[in-house]
C-alpha cells in the first residue's frame, strides 16, 4: 500500500490556520496571500481524503476529523524539523507554546524569550495573544502548554506570579480627565478591569463612560494617543508621555489584581522543557 505523505508547507499552513483561527491570520504568519493559504488547505484536504476546517463559520473551526489530524501534523512537523536541525549539526530543545495577553507581551514577554533562548538555544516557541478567558479556552482544548493570565477570568487555577494594582492614565496633553463624564478606555474585555474600574471612580461622584475597549494594547495605546481618552492599564505598560492620575487628580486607587501562570496537559517527551520555562517565567516575575 503506497502512503502518500503531505508536503510539510501544507502542514505547517494547516497548523497556522489551526492556531490563529483564520485564514488571514495564518496567510500573515506564514507570508502567503490568503488565497494561497486557501488553496494550501485545499491540497491538504484533497490529499488525505476529509475536510479538515469548517468554513461555514466566520471563525475557522476545526471538523471532527480536523480536530485527530491537528495533534498528528504538529508532531509531524515538530518531527520534521528535529531531522532537520540534526542534519544540520543542530540538536533541537524542542517545541513550546505560551499564551498571554497582549499586555504582558508588551512588558514581560521580551525578557522571558530571552532568558528561554539563553537556557536553550534552539527551542522553538510559538506565542498566542488572546484576552485571558480565549487563554483558558486553548488551554482546556490542548493547544497552549503555558499559559499567562490575569487572576478571575478563568478557572481558579494556576501559580501566582504577582498581584499589581492597575492605574488610570491619559495624555500628557490632554485635560480630558477633568471631565465630570469622564471617558474611558479598558484594555481587559473581562469583568474584572471593567467593574472593578467603573465602581471605583462613580465612588468619587464622578461618571465614567466607556468609549474604547479593546483586547489589544495597540487599541488602548491608539485611543490614548488620540489625547480623548482616559484609560486603565498597568504601570509597566505607561509611556513616559502618558500621565498617570492619582487621588489629586480626582481618580482613587484601584485594587490589586493578580497575574497567574496556569500550564496544560503536558504527557508527551516535552515535559521537562515546559517545566524549565515555568520557572524561567517564574524567576521573571520575581526579578522584575
Amino acid at each position: 500500500m503506497i502512503v502518500i505523505t503531505p508536503d510539510p508547507a501544507l502542514l505547517q499552513t494547516f497548523v497556522a490556520v489551526v492556531e490563529t483561527g483564520s485564514f488571514t491570520g495564518a496567510a500573515n504568519r506564514v507570508h502567503r496571500t490568503q488565497a494561497a493559504v486557501s488553496m494550501q488547505i485545499r491540497r491538504l484536504e484533497e490529499t488525505v481524503g476529509s475536510t479538515l476546517i469548517d468554513r461555514s463559520v466566520r471563525r475557522a473551526r476545526l471538523t471532527a476529523k480536523g480536530e485527530l489530524f491537528y495533534d498528528h501534523a504538529r508532531r509531524i512537523i515538530q518531527s520534521y524539523e528535529e531531522a532537520m536541525n540534526a542534519f544540520n549539526g543542530q540538536e533541537s530543545a524542542g517545541e513550546i507554546t505560551i499564551g498571554t495577553t497582549d499586555d504582558i507581551a508588551a512588558s514581560y514577554l521580551p525578557e522571558v524569550i530571552s532568558r528561554c533562548l539563553t537556557e536553550h538555544p534552539s527551542l522553538h516557541i510559538k506565542v498566542f495573544c488572546e484576552p485571558s478567558r480565549r487563554l483558558h479556552t486553548l488551554l482546556a482544548e490542548g493547544h497552549l502548554d503555558l499559559a499567562i493570565v490575569t487572576e478571575g477570568e478563568g478557572p481558579a487555577s494556576g501559580t501566582l506570579l504577582r498581584r499589581e494594582a492597575p492605574v488610570w492614565a491619559c495624555s500628557q496633553l490632554s485635560n480630558v480627565y477633568k471631565r465630570e463624564n469622564v471617558p474611558v478606555a479598558i484594555f481587559h474585555t473581562g469583568d474584572v478591569f471593567r467593574r472593578r474600574a467603573i465602581e471605583r471612580l462613580e465612588s468619587t461622584g464622578k461618571r465614567a463612560r466607556i468609549v474604547v475597549s479593546s483586547p489589544s494594547f495597540s487599541g488602548v495605546r491608539a485611543a490614548l494617543l488620540s489625547h480623548q481618552v482616559v484609560a486603565v492599564l498597568f504601570l509597566r505598560n505607561v509611556s513616559p508621555v502618558w500621565r498617570v492620575l492619582t487621588r489629586k487628580d480626582g481618580f482613587p486607587p484601584l485594587p490589586k489584581i493578580g497575574t497567574q501562570l496556569v500550564r496544560g496537559t503536558t504527557r508527551d517527551k516535552r515535559h521537562q522543557i515546559v517545566n524549565d520555562v515555568a520557572d524561567l517565567i517564574k524567576t521573571v516575575w520575581a526579578d522584575l
